[in-house]
């Protein structure tokens, strides 16, 4: 059990410094524009699968964390105190993608609905 909150703990303190990591120090102009969302790793703490959300296309975003990705793992190796800096590798979060693809349907159906003058009608309070 205390194993099982040692890695959750690394989770977020590399989630956190990863995610400064990429809006201040990566020059590559298609990662400075990404989310890290949430950083998954094994109970040895050897690897780390990142996911994040970009606010474009993906492609170009994801060549961009595997070209900073020696630079990202040296730079979190001097951040925090692991014995070994842990193996990364990127994943897209599809899941947050998903629950944003969601919410700007609802939001469409929202505008839709009050363009069309289609509002509840108004509750008099007695």
């Amino acid at each position: 059990m205390a194993e099982n909150m040692r890695v959750r703990r690394m989770e977020a303190i590399v989630r956190d410094e990863l995610s400064s990591l990429v809006c201040t120090e990566v020059a590559d102009p298609a990662v400075r524009n990404m989310a890290i969302t949430k950083v998954k790793m094994t109970g040895d703490l050897r690897r780390a699968r990142v996911f994040y959300q970009t606010s474009e296309g993906g492609g170009q975003g994801a060549l961009g964390l595997q070209r900073a990705s020696s630079f990202l793992r040296r730079r979190l190796g001097e951040r925090i105190g692991l014995r070994y800096v842990p193996a990364l590798e990127f994943s897209q979060d599809v899941e947050t993608d998903a629950v944003w693809s969601v919410l700007k349907r609802l939001e469409g159906i929202s505008r839709e609905g009050e363009c069309r003058g289609n509002t509840a009608p108004e509750v008099e309070r007695s």
